[in-house]
């Protein structure tokens, strides 16, 4: 890991459960590359959330599977669904969710991976389960990947708000879903002394709303 990564994780876990500036996701990314004196978004701020050049946080990306801890993960309207049902010939349940980061934008910093397919990341300005939006820092737990895994029943519980069905079946099968949008890993980069550099935005405003869209309990078929 570079040390430019390593600093912004410093940067990150020092501010758990506290609101970073005016407590946008954007906010927390753009400060901690500060802090690890990495590049932040050039071409200048006019106020305009919707100015791509905002989002882009480096001239590096990375593919999931080649990502780090450090790395910046940049939502563009992401949609994707989580669902697991029964294993055959064991009585018919199933259960989907969906979700939808960034709308349209939403930036996390990528704090590990799990070997299950989960990633953990640092956040603010997201929405809790029950929509109230978080303007604190957290770390919190994704499948954004899509592909089949297997989870604990405890994280079962946690994506689909209820128990498995199934009370034997201990490693359960989800399968991740990409819907629409996309997203994009940045691999931070040292700044250049030369480099035009984004002033702090002055004037609030709101660039993400991480949501739970179309949500979808499990549906009992036994």
């Amino acid at each position: 890991m570079s040390s430019i990564n390593s600093k912004i994780l410093v940067f990150a876990n020092s501010k758990l459960g506290k609101k970073v500036d005016r407590g946008e996701c954007w906010d927390l990314a753009f400060l901690a590359l500060k802090y690890a004196g990495a590049k932040t978004p050039s071409g200048g701020f006019d106020g305009d959330s919707s100015d791509p050049k905002l989002y882009i946080w480096s001239s590096k990306t990375k593919n999931y599977a080649g990502s780090i801890p450090g790395d910046i993960i940049q939502y563009n309207n992401y949609k994707f669904s989580i669902s697991a049902k029964n294993e055959p010939n064991k009585g018919e349940w199933s259960g989907m969710y969906e979700y939808q980061l960034g709308v349209p934008q939403h930036t996390q910093i990528l704090k590990s991976k799990g070997s299950n397919g989960e990633a953990f990341v640092y956040e603010q300005n997201w929405s809790d389960e029950n929509g109230n939006l978080i303007k604190k820092v957290a770390v919190n737990r994704n499948f954004i990947n899509p592909g089949e895994f297997y989870i604990s029943r405890a994280i079962f519980k946690e994506i689909f708000k209820g128990e498995c069905p199934d009370p034997l079946l201990e490693r359960i099968k989800i399968v991740v879903k990409k819907i629409s949008g996309h997203y994009t890993i940045f691999r931070p980069e040292k700044k250049d002394e030369q480099a035009s550099l984004i002033h702090k935005p002055n004037q609030s405003f709101s660039m993400m709303l991480p949501s739970r869209v179309n949500k979808k309990k499990i549906k009992y078929l036994i």
